[in-house]
């Protein structure tokens, strides 16, 4: 994980631009401890000053650099980790193209020039980048399809600021701290806020596959460059081609993941998701002719109060499942002070408040496995679905059709009839039923 900030406009003007960057990368250097620059770049309409932290991982240099394009114009920083970079660099190559760097900046300036923010779909990343375009006098800002990595932004009269956290907007001093009252009710709704707000009134949230140009006249506009319905799968008469296609997808896409050299760790659950995932890990090692024990570690924690009962602890799993693949695994039980005690961490380091009791076990695991010196891991997030780990989801889909739907399709006086008798009738349905009328 590595950081970007910056400040474009008025508000970077007379020396505030470089000074307000450097305190934002102050703010950031968790995310990107092993190298950092600042970037005023001479000559622009407007002032523009970017930043970069990077996270040093193996075969990727330490400190970050500002790509530029073959225009000269262009420039850009970038917090990213490019799968395909071979891929890219051909494409580039391809159009005429000069590569200067090995930096991932440098192709996403190449890219914007040649197909403007159409050309990130090009790119197989988790990434955020801010791309300067000179030629047009305009900012541009764009985050990875499924929004792995977060990008916030603040465009106000003087100018706008961007950043990979919210705190490090916070720390520019003419930037209020005030609660956005609407992101605070979708919470309490929704156990997070949609984008593009956020709980900070004036700050946004870009959303994922998408770029925001903020142009000389103020003007911003955000637009998808990806959507997953662009490229769907052709649809075929034959379960197995699906269970084939989802087998090779998921394997390419782990394969991807592990680092070109190192060690390489895994969260583990005993779970269907992060079992496949590591299984993959250790099954690649093994064909590359590799040392499972050495290259792979994988981690779990649990709550020590519960130690023994399956329904709050994975440790029993877990094992058996490091045990199969052959990696060394490491386990810790967190004792419920340290659980409560990390609450606060967890909010502080995701910018958010925690909805998911799962937030404080993945801190407590990623810390665990940075203190053994593994610097990438792979975990089982949002691949429950893909793996079916979450059988009961499938109930609620079916009692969405089933029950939900037809209930809310009939006319307004019988449902709110409904809802009136609920607590009566059923008390434990009275919610649902109001919400539904």
């Amino acid at each position: 994980m590595s950081a970007i900030c910056g400040i474009v406009g008025e508000s970077a003007a007379g020396g505030r631009g470089r000074r307000d960057v450097g305190l934002m990368l102050d703010l950031l250097a968790p995310r990107g401890p092993d190298g950092a620059i600042i970037h005023e770049e001479p000559g622009t309409p407007r002032p523009v000053v970017f930043g970069a932290r990077r996270l040093a991982v193996s075969g990727v240099p330490g400190q970050p650099v500002v790509g530029r394009g073959a225009q000269p114009g262009t420039f850009a920083v970038c917090d990213a980790v490019i799968f395909n970079r071979e891929a890219v660099r051909g494409f580039i190559r391809g159009a005429g193209r000069t590569l200067r760097t090995d930096d991932d900046a440098e192709l996403f300036a190449h890219l914007y020039e040649l197909e403007g923010p159409a050309g990130f779909r090009r790119v197989d990343a988790q990434f955020t980048v801010a791309v300067w375009d000179g030629a047009r006098n305009t900012l541009v800002i764009g985050r990875d399809p499924l929004g792995v990595r977060a990008l916030y932004y603040r465009a106000k009269a003087g100018g706008v600021l961007f950043a990979s956290e919210i705190k490090a907007l916070l720390a520019v001093p003419d930037v209020p701290v005030e609660a956005d009252d609407i992101g605070a009710s979708h919470y309490l709704t929704f156990l997070t806020v949609p984008g593009p707000r956020t709980l900070f009134k004036g700050i946004s949230k870009l959303a994922a596959g998408s770029t925001a140009s903020f142009d000389a006249a103020g003007r911003t506009e955000v637009k998808p460059f990806w959507d997953l319905l662009w490229d769907p799968v052709p649809e075929v008469d034959n379960e197995a081609f699906y269970v084939d296609k989802v087998r090779a997808l998921h394997d390419a896409a782990v394969e991807r993941r592990m680092v070109p050299s190192g060690p390489i760790a895994a969260l583990v659950s005993g779970g269907n998701d992060s079992s496949a995932n590591a299984s993959i890990i250790a099954r690649k090692i093994r064909e590359a002719g590799g040392n499972v024990a050495q290259q792979l570690q994988t981690f779990t924690v649990g709550l020590k109060q519960f130690e023994g009962e399956a329904k709050y602890n994975d440790l029993m799993y877990a094992k058996q499942v490091a045990d199969f693949i052959g990696s060394t695994h490491h386990e810790s039980l967190m004792t419920n002070d340290e659980f409560l005690a990390t609450i606060g961490v967890t909010i502080d380091a995701m910018d958010d408040l925690v909805s998911e009791p799962s937030s404080i076990f993945l801190h407590h695991a990623l810390k665990l496995a940075k203190s053994v010196g593994t610097k990438v891991v792979v975990t089982g997030e949002a691949n429950d679905e893909l793996s079916c780990g979450h059988g009961e989801m499938i109930s609620i889909r079916d009692g969405y059709y089933r029950r939900w739907l037809p209930f809310s399709r009939l006319p307004g006086v019988v449902k709110k009839l409904a809802a009136a008798v609920a607590p009566l009738a059923s008390p434990k349905r009275a919610d649902i039923l109001q919400r539904a009328a």
